[in-house]
């Protein structure tokens, strides 16, 4: 996996969480952040935070405030 390879995934497919590009390309979180950090540097990749519920009730609980956690989100900025 290559620089260049992640660049044609999110250009292509739009943003991926970590876990998702771990599972595109079969490797671990150590081996991808190096290379979205230099394209984060680069200017080329942008994060997003996205908060997500991880209870079962889409919302509509009365505990949800205490299931909620933040989803880091990686996009392609720019032309491919």
């Amino acid at each position: 996996m290559t620089l260049s390879d992640i660049k044609q995934h999110l250009s292509a497919n739009g943003p991926a969480t970590m876990s998702g590009l771990c599972t595109t390309f079969k490797t671990t979180k150590d081996t991808i952040e190096p290379l979205l950090e230099q394209w984060i540097r680069k200017g080329r990749i942008t994060q997003l935070q996205q908060e997500e519920h991880t209870c079962n009730s889409a919302g509509s609980c009365s505990c949800c405030n205490d299931h909620k956690e933040m989803k880091t989100w990686y996009a392609w900025r720019g032309n491919a």
